[in-house]
Formats: structure tokens, C-alpha cells, sequence
């Protein structure tokens, strides 16, 4: 039985990046230079990556333009969005956006 480990799961922006140990057996399934697996001392191998346009306001945007007719205003309008939502300001992509 092998040491237990956590992963760490990092919910950003405009990205999410997921880390994790990898087990020894699992090493052999990448190649040799794979770019998401680092050594991270004595027997450690761990698989790193992070995944572009998954994170909060990425995911909020692709939502929100989904049902917006033309957000070129940067304002977006769902029958989703809680009422406690509406008016709340934020950036992405250097453009800001309100829900209303």
C-alpha cells in the first residue's frame, strides 16, 4: 500500500491548474520528456498542468456570451443569475463586464 497524497486544485481567473503526486508505476505511461511531469525530489514525481480559459471568469464569460445577443456593451443578462448578483462588476480579458 502506497503513502497517501493530496492533490491541489487551484480555481483561478482565467485558468484552473491541477497538481498531483503521480504513483511510480503511472511515470511509465508518460514519455520521458513530458512537460506536466516534474520530479520534485527523492522519489517524488508529480503530473503539474494548467488548463487556459477553465478558470471562474473564463467559465462566467463563455456562460454569460451564451446568452447574451451582443455583449460587445460588456453587460450580460441571464434569468440564472440570482438577484443578489445583478450589477456586479468584474474584468476579463482587459474589458470589464456588469451583470444586470
Amino acid at each position: 500500500m502506497g503513502v497517501e497524497t493530496m492533490a491541489a486544485l487551484d480555481l483561478g481567473g482565467g485558468s484552473t491548474q491541477i497538481t498531483y503526486q503521480l504513483e511510480e508505476e503511472d511515470t511509465k505511461l508518460f514519455p520521458p520528456i513530458d512537460q506536466y511531469i516534474v520530479p520534485a525530489g527523492e522519489n517524488i514525481t508529480i503530473y503539474t498542468h494548467s488548463y487556459l480559459k477553465l478558470g471562474l471568469l473564463a467559465a462566467r464569460f463563455g456562460t454569460f456570451s451564451l446568452e447574451a445577443s451582443d455583449n460587445s456593451t460588456g453587460e450580460f443578462k441571464s434569468v440564472c443569475v440570482d438577484p443578489i448578483v445583478q450589477n456586479e462588476k468584474w474584468t476579463y480579458a482587459n474589458k470589464q463586464y456588469v451583470i444586470r
